[in-house]
């Protein structure tokens, strides 16, 4: 081959498919996801005839530019802070040192992201049930809605290396592009908030006709890929060619700042990818202090309160204060505004519906709380205290923050499908009984696995776990036969269950060998 990068490039993907062929774990894990997705693109009703009461779909565009816009800013705004890198420690320590000219490297690493892009947003695949039924979407236009969530991640994390590129080092352009970016971004909300204002009894109306406005259209990177994706859904050629071509330019654009404006953009790359390379590998071997970013909101620091086994519950207190933006952390906010986004395109499902929707994300939102980081850190193994204190105390932590989200969730959800204030406060209620019920299937999975099996059959076992442990719920719920009798049901069987695992895994806190095994 002519080419080493491309060589380097096609052998790295061989590597990666032989890798999956030999281990049993991972070939499980890959036949489960395909086997689901499989279930998922045939499953359903394809026929008009048979399910004739489609939705808009402009409400579906109006969603996927809000999906994009949020994706693009959360990843493009990390260039004013430490930036982002499309390469590796491994990519900077072999390619950066070889006799390659920059330009290439930077394809090279373009194309490397892309891929991984498209990996990202395979999730999307598992909608295919609900898009076809309700707004009648194809599979080849499920298709370029994963073309299209790739490409903004994509833009996104090209955007945020290009603003890291010039703004480092010069205070003066740093303000600037800050001011210029969360400026759009607070015109544009003032665009939607003006329309809303002049219409305020049609909500969804307003919503949907702003997202698909010309001003939507032609905001910048999500506003043309949702342009794109719009057109095709809609056989609107000439809409899906335009905002392909902007998407083309602004990429073009890009490539041509890093290339010609900063031909040393080896620096600006080396610096964070070194530093995304530390956090990772911190995150593996459990060194999370080594994985904290730089800059931390200290405010008032020290404990002040509490001995032995509750000094856990007063420091995750201090570190939530410090970690959430208003009542929640950003994480938890991003997990309800993405609830309620999708709920608000599928309240014709119900309250119970949307409340196992809700149910499904909160796993991943559990997953990521504050005990699970703390079983990493060795310190709470070392406290002289009975392990089911600790264990006690550290859960005690977040029944505030838990009861907080579910009223952020289910007041706003009870007020759009109109539903009783008694179902509000069940779902409130049930929800909070998942949440320790989830808690205490990442303790068993962790009581019985440890630290040193493969993550991939983990992360299958994981949920087969959660599943066994929620099926009395979901059983009781279906026997039920009316709504308030479900949420009774679910949490009737969700909290003598959480319950049982969390007295069963008492003494996971003893020692760390124990934890481990």
């Amino acid at each position: 081959m002519r080419s080493p990068l491309a060589y380097l490039l096609l052998t790295r993907l061989k590597n990666q498919v032989l890798s999956w062929l030999k281990s049993p774990a991972k070939l499980l894990y890959l036949l489960f996801i395909g086997a689901m997705l499989t279930m998922v693109v045939f499953s359903g009703r394809p026929d008009t005839a048979m399910n004739p009461a489609r939705r808009d779909i402009r409400e579906l565009t109006a969603g996927l530019f809000a999906l994009y816009l949020l994706l693009f800013v959360l990843l493009a705004r990390r260039g004013f802070g430490q930036g982002a890198s499309l390469f590796r420690l491994a990519d900077v320590n072999l390619i950066f040192a070889a006799p390659f000219r920059p330009r290439s490297v930077l394809f090279f690493g373009l194309i490397q992201q892309m891929g991984q892009s498209l990996l990202l947003g395979l999730f999307l695949l598992y909608q295919f049930g609900w898009m076809r039924q309700l707004y009648g979407v194809s599979l080849p236009a499920l298709l370029v809605i994963l073309f299209g969530y790739a490409l903004t991640v994509f833009s996104a994390q090209l955007t945020a290396m290009v603003l890291y590129s010039l703004t480092s080092g010069n205070d003066r352009i740093h303000t600037g592009l800050k001011f210029a970016f969360y400026g759009l971004l607070v015109g544009y909300g003032g665009y939607v908030l003006i329309r809303l204002l002049a219409d305020p009894e049609h909500v969804l109306d307003v919503l949907v006709t702003a997202g698909n406005s010309t001003t939507t259209r032609l905001f910048p990177v999500a506003g043309w890929i949702s342009a794109l994706v719009a057109g095709f859904v809609m056989k609107d050629r000439w809409l899906a060619l335009a905002g392909f071509a902007a998407c083309l330019a602004f990429l073009g654009l890009l490539v041509i700042t890093v290339t010609r404006v900063r031909q040393d953009f080896y620096e600006d790359v080396l610096l964070t990818t070194e530093s995304n390379h530390n956090a990772i590998t911190a995150r593996k071997e459990g060194r999370l202090e080594d994985a904290a970013p730089r800059r931390v909101r200290l405010g008032k620091v020290g404990l002040n309160k509490g001995s032995g086994a509750s000094a856990f519950y007063f420091k995750h207190v201090v570190e939530n204060r410090r970690s959430r933006v208003l009542l929640l952390s950003g994480q938890s906010l991003i997990f309800i505004v993405m609830v309620l986004a999708v709920s608000f395109f599928m309240r014709e499902i119900g309250l119970l519906g949307v409340f196992a929707f809700s149910s499904y994300i909160q796993i991943f939102s559990v997953s990521l709380g504050r005990l699970n980081r703390e079983l990493l850190k060795p310190y709470i193994y070392l406290v002289p205290e009975p392990p089911f204190a600790k264990l006690l105390h550290s859960l005690r932590e977040s029944l505030g923050s838990f009861f907080i989200e579910a009223a952020l969730l289910f007041v706003p959800l009870a007020l759009l499908l109109r539903a009783s204030p008694l179902s509000c406060a069940l779902c409130i209620l049930a929800r909070v009984s998942y949440a320790y019920l989830f808690t205490a299937g990442n303790l068993l999975t962790e009581r019985i696995f440890g630290a040193g099996t493969s993550k991939v059959l983990i992360f299958f076992f994981y949920f087969l776990l959660l599943t066994f442990l929620a099926l009395p719920g979901i059983v009781l719920a279906f026997l039920a036969g009316t709504e308030t009798g479900a949420l009774l049901a679910l949490l009737g069987a969700n909290v003598p269950v959480a319950l049982l695992v969390l007295f069963l895994c008492r003494n996971i806190l003893q020692t760390a060998e124990l934890n481990n095994r």
